[in-house]
């Protein structure tokens, strides 16, 4: 999570860069950053909350960490088509 900020900073705050919507790393570190910020609470707190409030943590993982899971991946995706170079007809 930290080397992600840290990335999406220097992305930020450097006069280099044209477009981050461009740059397929930007894409990576969204994810992974959107990823830990819902999964690392939860399964933190996975057996706490499954043996005090078991129908909570299934509505919780239905819910909200398969969505983040879902998100997560396309975002990989949005990075990993950025890398894509135009292919040369013949």
């Amino acid at each position: 999570m930290v080397l992600a900020v840290a990335y999406l900073w220097q992305l930020y705050t450097s006069d280099e860069t044209q477009s981050i919507f461009r740059d397929p790393v930007f894409w990576i570190s969204l994810a992974y950053l959107f990823y830990c910020t819902i999964s690392v609470p939860y399964l933190g707190m996975l057996n706490y909350l499954y043996e005090n409030y078991p129908e909570f943590t299934r509505q919780y993982y239905v819910i909200i960490y398969d969505v983040a899971i879902i998100i997560k991946n396309v975002l990989l995706t949005a990075g990993f088509l950025c890398m894509q170079f135009p292919m040369k007809r013949k």
